[in-house]
């Protein structure tokens, strides 16, 4: 005979777990802290003065999470994203150029809010993951809506399947265009 009490304990674990994970992914704007953005050192990646001291400081360099800002796609990859997303290489040169630009355009010396993740990149552990709010609005989906990232497969299946969506390849190739 089936013991059914630990047969429904078990699905019941498993639903809290599921909803934990789900809950964890979501943003949550009373976690957000506000901070300067210090430098820009690429679409996606910034110095945020966090303790709030003017200094940019190496445990202060924070990604947004969820997104690939196009211009820092390694040699090796290069071939792969040229070849999947039919754009040249020196359409990626010239989205490298429109991505920084738009971060030190609408970021840089600018308060934005930062809810920092407990995601761990161990290749890089000083390195932090962040949702970033600018005037309220979420720097992601303002990069992705406007050709300027592309949805990073590795994180968490809600916010990669939302960030999928957002993707605008029409303004990719036309900001290739732009410099």
């Amino acid at each position: 005979m089936f013991n059914f009490k630990k047969i429904i304990l078990i699905l019941l674990f498993c639903f809290f777990l599921v909803l934990l994970i789900i809950l964890s992914s979501q943003i949550d704007e009373n976690n957000f802290i506000d901070a300067v953005v210090l430098d820009i050192k690429d679409g996606n990646t910034f110095y945020i003065d966090i303790n709030q001291n003017g200094v940019q400081e190496s445990d202060e360099l924070i990604r947004i999470y969820g997104i690939k800002s196009l211009e820092k796609v390694c040699a090796n990859k290069l071939n792969n994203f040229i070849e999947e997303y039919e754009i040249s290489e020196g359409d990626v040169q010239k989205l490298v150029v429109n991505t920084t630009a738009f971060a030190r355009e609408h970021l840089l010396n600018k308060e934005v809010q930062v809810d920092l993740l407990k995601y761990y990149d161990p290749e890089n552990p000083n390195l932090k993951f962040a949702h970033i709010l600018i005037n309220g609005n979420n720097y992601a989906e303002i990069i992705l809506k406007k050709g300027l990232a592309i949805a990073f497969e590795e994180a968490h299946p809600e916010i990669y399947n939302k960030y999928l969506k957002l993707e605008n390849w029409a303004e990719i190739k036309e900001n290739a265009k732009l410099v």
